[in-house]
């Protein structure tokens, strides 16, 4: 079970690689008052997709998600996702300040969260750079999530 879990997450973790790889060319760090703005939309976004995976509700999760990262990340995905996460690394109790880097398209968010089992797992939203700033990649990095 637990392994047919992982492979299921495969799809997902492959598709936010490809997105970040497309997000790295030509990348610069946001100044303060770029974070500042980004914030405004990034913080709650991401606020309200943690608080949906802690309720299971997907309809919530995917709200500001971009047309293909809901095709990619579905359903089904999101229930093993809130599982992985509930079982590696346990409640979740808040959230750093964002760090960014822009490029032409993409608006990339690092922001360190704290669980119980981990108080330094990072998780990587990218967002469309154009409005309605869409989210288009979803990274969850941890020692605890590597591997099957």
């Amino acid at each position: 079970m637990k392994k047919r879990a992982f492979s299921r997450l495969w799809p997902v973790l492959i598709a936010a690689l490809i997105l970040l790889a497309g997000c790295t060319g030509d990348s610069q760090a946001l100044s303060a008052a770029e974070l500042k703005q980004a914030s405004v939309y990034a913080d709650p976004a991401l606020d309200a997709m943690l608080a949906a995976i802690q309720s299971s509700d997907y309809t919530a999760f995917s709200a500001n998600f971009d047309d293909l990262m809901k095709s990619i990340l579905d359903e089904s995905q999101f229930i093993d996702l809130k599982g992985t996460l509930d079982n590696k690394l346990g409640r979740y109790l808040g959230r750093s300040e964002a760090r960014g880097s822009r490029n032409a398209r993409f608006l990339m968010l690092s922001y360190t969260l704290q669980y119980e089992k981990n108080p330094g797992v990072v998780v990587r939203v990218t967002f469309s750079a154009d409005e309605p700033h869409r989210i288009a990649g979803l990274v969850f990095d941890a020692p605890e999530l590597q591997g099957g």
